[in-house]
C-alpha cells in the first residue's frame, strides 16, 4: 500500500502541469471500496490536489463507502480534509436480498452509517440500490425505496442487477425476474421515487432539487476528466485513454505524465463525428434530452417512438420516457443508424 500511495500521490503531481487552465470541480473516490484505505491517505491525496490545481471553493468531493465499514472518527477525518458527499452501497433494505447478494451489512448498518455520516457533517448523502435482485418481489423492491426515502438522503441511483458469468451469483443458478417483471419494477420504482420528492435526471438516478450528482454530469455532458490510480480512465484534450490494471507496473513508473509510456492504453481519438455521437448517446439518457437541431435531426426522424410513447417532443426536444429509457440501447442504436446515413 505504501509504493501504491507514493505512486498515486506522484501521477496526480505529475499531471497538474498539463491543466493549469482548468478548475477541478468535482472529485470522485470509486471503483470498490476506496475507503478500505487509511483516512490519512485519503486526507493526503486532497492535501496533493489542492497543493497542484486550482480548486473550486464549492467543489464537489465524494466517496463511495460500504455500511459495513463506516467510522465516525474516520468520516469526521475527511470531512475535514474536504469530502463533502458520501454515496453508500445500500442495496437493498431486505436482509435476506443483502444475504443472497453477499453483502457483509444490514439493514440496520445502513440506517446508523446514515445517522452517523450527518452527525460528521456530511449534507449531501446517495444511496444506490438494486432492482432485478434473485427472488425479489415487487413489494420488497417498494419497502427498500420507501425506507431509502424517509432517512432523508439528497440522492438515489437506481440500478438493474447484471449477473456476470463465473460470479459466485451465477453459479448459485438462482432465479431472476423475468423481464415483464424487471420493467414493472423500473417503472413503479420511477412513480415511487417521484412521489417522494426525487427527480429523475438520469436513466438510473434521482435526486432532490440541486442535488444532481455533478461529477457523473461531467461524463454525461461530454466534460473532461482525468482518473488517477490502476484501471482509471481519462477523457482530455480529445483523446480517451486508460491506465494499466497492474499493480506492478505502476508502481514502478517514474514519470505519468508522459503519456506515450507502456503503462497507458486503449487510445482513442474522439473526432467531431464520435464526439456527437456520445451527445446524443449521453443526451438520451438525461431526462432533458437533446435539442434535434444540434444533431440534424427532424421530428420525423423519431416520430415512431413519440407515438409509441417511449419519447416526447417539445419545443424542437425530444426526451425519453420511462418506457423509452428501459429500451434506450435499442433506441439510441437506432437513432445513431438514421445519424449515420446522414452524414453519408
Amino acid at each position: 500500500m505504501g509504493e501504491y500511495k507514493t505512486s498515486l500521490l506522484r501521477q496526480i503531481a505529475d499531471f497538474a502541469p498539463l491543466t493549469s487552465e482548468h478548475i477541478v470541480d468535482t472529485i470522485y473516490f470509486g471503483g470498490g471500496t476506496p475507503t478500505v484505505l487509511p483516512s490519512d491517505f485519503i486526507c493526503e491525496i486532497l492535501d496533493i490536489i489542492k497543493s497542484n490545481y486550482t480548486v473550486s471553493p464549492t467543489i464537489e468531493c465524494t466517496i463511495e463507502a460500504n455500511p459495513s465499514s463506516f467510522s465516525r472518527e474516520y468520516f469526521t477525518q475527511i470531512r475535514t480534509a474536504g469530502v463533502n458527499r458520501i454515496s453508500f452501497g445500500a442495496q437493498s433494505f431486505c436482509d435476506d436480498e443483502l444475504s443472497l447478494l453477499g453483502r457483509t451489512h444490514t439493514t440496520q448498518d445502513i440506517i446508523n452509517s446514515i445517522t452517523t455520516a450527518r452527525k460528521c457533517g456530511y449534507e449531501n448523502i446517495s444511496l444506490d440500490l438494486i432492482y432485478g435482485i434473485p427472488n425479489q418481489i415487487l413489494d420488497s423492491l417498494l419497502h427498500s425505496i420507501s425506507r431509502a426515502a424517509k432517512l432523508g438522503v439528497q440522492h438515489i441511483s437506481l440500478y438493474g442487477l447484471k449477473v456476470e458469468d463465473s460470479t459466485p451469483l451465477a453459479k448459485m443458478n438462482l432465479c431472476l425476474p423475468d423481464e415483464e417483471l424487471e420493467e414493472t419494477m423500473y417503472l413503479a420504482s420511477v412513480e415511487k421515487l417521484q412521489e417522494a420528492g426525487f427527480m429523475q435526471y438520469e436513466i438510473s438516478n434521482f435526486s432532490r432539487p440541486t442535488f444532481e450528482s455533478r461529477h457523473n454530469l461531467k461524463y454525461w455532458h461530454g466534460n473532461e476528466y482525468i482518473g488517477f490510480g490502476p484501471a482509471a480512465y481519462s477523457y482530455f484534450d480529445k483523446k480517451r485513454y486508460g491506465c494499466t490494471r497492474n499493480i506492478k507496473e505502476y508502481i514502478v513508473t517514474k514519470n505519468f505524465a508522459d503519456l506515450s509510456t507502456s503503462i497507458y492504453r486503449d487510445f482513442e481519438e474522439i473526432t467531431e463525428h464520435e464526439t456527437i455521437r456520445e451527445q446524443l448517446i449521453f443526451g438520451l439518457r438525461l431526462t432533458n434530452g437533446i435539442k434535434l437541431q444540434d444533431f440534424s435531426l427532424e421530428q420525423a426522424d423519431l416520430e415512431k417512438y413519440i407515438i409509441a410513447e417511449f419519447a416526447t417532443y417539445e419545443q424542437g426536444r425530444v426526451r425519453l420516457t420511462p418506457r423509452g429509457m428501459l429500451l434506450s440501447n435499442a433506441i439510441i442504436n437506432e437513432i445513431l443508424d438514421i445519424l449515420e446515413q446522414k452524414w453519408t
